[in-house]
């Protein structure tokens, strides 16, 4: 998933990239960073880039803006239109690579006019916190966005424009992954996404000696049903054995505890997992679930029980979505740190 990889392989081994004077680089998401160097090395310094990421950091010959995550603010809005100034003045002949991954549609926003920032942010929230699937929600959010459903292609026309994506949406197609920026833009080619780590971990797996089971579809739906249902599954697993899968599930907050949506999964399946040696795990790949600094979490027969042992009951803090503070009583967090790549989440269960 290293995206600085991704780009150089892609760049040097995969389409030709399309004629041009001048290269203009735009990078935008929780894996521009990596994906701006990986540019960088094959390339060369661009004459012009930006790079709008979660973190501030010095690229040479890049333009840097630390974008909002997950609610666009203040910082969001002036990258999107340091974005969109950039695109407008690109020339003719020239080429703007546009280095696309999750986290766009909030790190870089340009309202429509009669749209007041406090809006976009507002509407933004509660679509997060609606439980509907992420593409509904990105495009819903792009209604109210110059930036988004190909704004960043109109502006850089009559320039060429090619997309190269890191994708964390299940099922992307342009307009969704990012909330389409760059849609009818003269290339668009996806390096990665959540099948891509799936078939990375059952890798991991067999040599490890289990044998994986893939999924045969993403898993989406809401976090704590797809918990108790793949809690499950895994502890009626063979022994040796793993079950790996990807996707990205929703929930929709009703409480007011803290978590996230790889948390909420694994603590439902915890007491799912009782009186067996099964192991289920629940990660974001960016290092950030919800609005936690966990990644998500590793749970076992014994999380249920470990709970209680402390007071804790595990259908109060779902109800209250409440996992991050029962899994981190128990110790069962993952605690990665921004990643720098996104593809969406990891679900892996085995039973050693």
């Amino acid at each position: 998933m290293d995206p600085e990889r991704l780009v150089v392989d892609h760049l040097r081994l995969g389409s030709p990239i399309p004629e041009h004077n001048e290269i203009m680089v735009l990078a935008i998401g929780k894996a521009a960073a990596g994906m701006a160097r990986g540019a960088v090395r094959e390339l060369g310094i661009p004459t012009q880039g930006i790079v709008v990421c979660p973190v501030e950091l010095d690229l040479p010959g890049f333009d840097v803006f630390v974008g909002n995550h997950p609610i666009p603010g203040a910082e969001s809005f002036e990258a999107g239109r340091h974005l969109m100034d950039a695109a407008s003045a690109a020339g003719p002949d020239d080429l703007v690579l546009v280095l696309l991954s999750g986290g766009a549609s909030a790190m870089a926003e340009v309202p429509v006019p009669g749209v007041s920032q406090q809006q976009v942010s507002d509407v933004t929230s509660s679509l997060l916190t609606s439980g509907r699937p992420i593409a509904e929600v990105n495009e819903r959010r792009s209604a109210l966005s110059v930036l988004k459903r190909g704004g960043l292609t109109s502006a850089a026309r009559p320039a060429r424009v090619m997309t190269l994506a890191i994708s964390d949406v299940v099922d992307a197609g342009p307009e969704t992954i990012g909330s389409g920026p760059t849609t009818g833009c003269d290339v668009f080619e996806v390096l990665a996404d959540g099948a891509t780590a799936s078939r990375a971990a059952a890798t991991a797996c067999r040599e490890a000696g289990l044998r994986p089971e893939m999924l045969t579809a993403p898993i989406t739906g809401e976090a704590s049903r797809v918990g108790r249902r793949l809690g499950r599954s895994a502890g009626e697993l063979a022994g040796h054995t793993a079950l790996v899968g990807f996707g990205e599930t929703t929930v929709r907050v009703r409480g007011t505890g803290r978590g996230g949506r790889n948390q909420e999964l694994a603590l439902a399946a915890a007491p799912e997992l009782e009186g067996t040696s099964a192991l289920l795990g629940s990660i974001g790949t960016d290092g950030i679930d919800g609005p936690t600094d966990n990644a998500g979490a590793i749970v076992d027969g014994t999380t249920a029980e470990r709970g209680e042992a402390l007071g804790l009951d595990v259908a109060a803090h779902l109800a209250n979505h409440d996992s991050a503070t029962f899994l981190e009583a128990v110790g069962d967090v993952i605690v990665t740190g921004p990643t720098g790549t996104n593809v969406g989440d990891l679900v892996v269960a085995m039973r050693p």
